[in-house]
């Protein structure tokens, strides 16, 4: 109960996450990171894994590969993931859950409803500058 609401007061005090959003976003930090965090218009690298409630994988992306290289504030992202990215450290791991409305996509992989919440465990792998 404590990481959620410290996690609501750092979000409470960024701009880039509208305030109506700001409560329904579950976010639990599992590693912390280090240095400046990350900003709504930064470019990022990272790992993912994401399920299904009934911890089905939907996708994942992890090393070996190579980091996934994304630029915050392009729509690369479903919103739910790129507002939870926003004030994360490098080097921090966190879960997330994100609600249907907050990750709604043009595409879905095979055997993935448009209506599922989907859990996420994100690594901030690299923030460029």
């Amino acid at each position: 109960m404590k990481k959620i609401i410290i996690l609501l007061l750092s979000l409470s005090s960024c701009t880039s996450v509208p305030r109506s959003l700001q409560k329904e976003l579950q976010i639990y930090t599992i590693e912390k990171g280090i240095g400046d965090k990350v900003k709504a218009t930064d470019q990022v690298e990272i790992f993912e894994t994401v399920t299904l409630k009934s911890g089905k994988p939907v996708y994942e992306h992890q090393p070996p590969k190579a980091a996934l290289r994304i630029n915050l504030g392009k729509n690369q992202l479903i919103k739910g993931l790129e507002y939870g990215l926003i004030g994360r450290k490098e080097g921090e791991k966190f879960s997330m859950i994100i609600p249907v409305h907050l990750s709604q996509r043009k595409g879905y992989p095979d055997g993935t409803p448009r209506d599922s919440t989907l859990y996420y465990t994100v690594k901030v792998h690299k923030i460029i500058k």
